[in-house]
């Protein structure tokens, strides 16, 4: 049996945030989406990107997988049986260690909604039931583009 199964959930977050700090901005870059996936997945709706689930899935027949890959791989393994304070502290250390990329993790996680993720001093914001959205007018010098037969076509389909 190898010395990491029997790793602490501290001692595979502290393995991540070594590796995180060991990183190129490529890499982070890469592992930006993994991490916004891992933020959000107890969160309806959340994140869906065809490039992270072809990771997710992706065989590596053809050629023995990068040192980056299997990191990603064992973050994925850890990650999925941290608690939630975990979670919250990689968040932060993220945004402490990269600002730049941090900016970019906060605007991710805020453009897919309100997610349960808080340091303990902020409320959950409720999603309010309101109108239905305003549609933005279709511009008059657009309208010539259009083909009207493929509109009644439309009309008449729906």
């Amino acid at each position: 049996m190898s010395s990491a199964a029997n790793l602490s959930m501290d001692g595979e977050f502290r393995y991540i945030v070594q590796w995180f700090n060991e990183w190129s901005e490529l890499q982070r870059e890469d592992f930006l989406p993994i991490l916004v996936e891992y933020l959000t997945k107890d969160t309806p709706g959340a994140y869906v990107n065809g490039i992270v689930s072809g990771l997710a899935g992706a065989g590596c027949a053809d050629k023995p997988m990068s040192l980056f890959q299997c990191r990603v791989k064992l973050f994925r393994e850890w990650s999925s049986k941290w608690p939630e304070d975990l979670k919250i502290k990689l968040k932060e250390k993220v945004i402490e260690l990269d600002e730049k990329l941090g900016e970019r993790l906060q605007d991710e996680l805020k453009s897919l909604g309100p997610t349960p993720l808080t340091n303990g001093n902020a409320e959950p914001t409720a999603v309010e039931d309101s109108e239905e959205p305003e549609v933005a007018p279709v511009q008059d010098s657009v309208a010539p583009a259009l083909d009207p037969v493929a509109i009644e076509e439309v009309e008449q389909n729906a």
